[in-house]
């Protein structure tokens, strides 16, 4: 893609490093000072936004809180494009204003106008039954309905199975998890095996624990959407 030039005022304010220090969150200084030129005129409709690494690179941030930052942008309806084109601002276009950075309703409803504009450039699939390779769904042909329906019901037998099970994990299920990693050469105590929700909650898990503030994250390009999502939150 092209790089744009911006009028040097402009470029000043747009490139100004972010404050660091105190709570608020880098992709949200970001978003909202790209608020405020909108609002101001500075950026008018039309207007295409820094490349995600372009931007990121200048303002020395992860590509994942410029993301972010772009991300809740298209969920107002402030910018409209994708990342090969471009995203350009919107015209006719009401500016949030900055009272309540985290409005309750819109973390929780689904919004209105596409949700990602990072995800417009992904191709939609074509011709008779295509294989989704996206959303890592397991083929339903291969799936053993009847040993699964017996499974379930067995496990729905019992009333203990219908309460919340312990944060870690069911103790005989962990126990199982144990012993399928003894046999092969990973010894570990009881307590080191946590259960969880899946890949995405086992990797937030980690990224909490182990990411500091600011910290830096190599994947692959192009890699798994919501690991950047992961990443951006932490």
């Amino acid at each position: 893609m092209t790089r744009r030039r911006y009028a040097a005022p402009l470029a000043m304010d747009l490139f100004r490093p972010l404050q660091r220090e105190g709570s608020a969150l880098l992709s949200d200084q970001l978003a909202q000072r790209i608020r405020d030129l909108v609002a101001a005129g500075r950026l008018k409709a039309g207007d295409y936004l820094p490349p995600l690494r372009f931007l990121a690179r200048r303002l020395h941030l992860s590509i994942g809180t410029v993301s972010k930052a772009y991300t809740s942008l298209g969920r107002e309806g402030l910018v409209a494009g994708d990342s090969t084109r471009g995203l350009r601002v919107r015209s006719g276009t009401p500016i949030p204003s900055r009272a309540g950075q985290r409005p309750w309703a819109s973390l929780v409803m689904r919004p209105t106008v596409p949700a990602d504009p990072l995800g417009v450039e992904l191709p939609q699939p074509t011709g008779p039954s295509p294989v989704r390779l996206h959303a890592s769904e397991p083929g339903t042909d291969l799936l053993p309905t009847a040993l699964v329906a017996r499974a379930f019901g067995a496990a729905l037998a019992e009333g203990a199975n219908l309460r919340y099970a312990p944060i870690g994990g069911l103790p005989e299920v962990r126990a199982a998890v144990d012993g399928y990693l003894r046999r092969r050469g990973i010894a570990l105590a009881g307590a080191e095996v946590l259960l969880t929700a899946g890949t995405t909650q086992s990797l937030a898990i980690i990224t909490h624990a182990l990411l500091p503030p600011g910290g830096v994250v190599l994947t692959e390009h192009p890699t798994w959407y919501m690991a950047l999502a992961v990443f951006a939150a932490a």
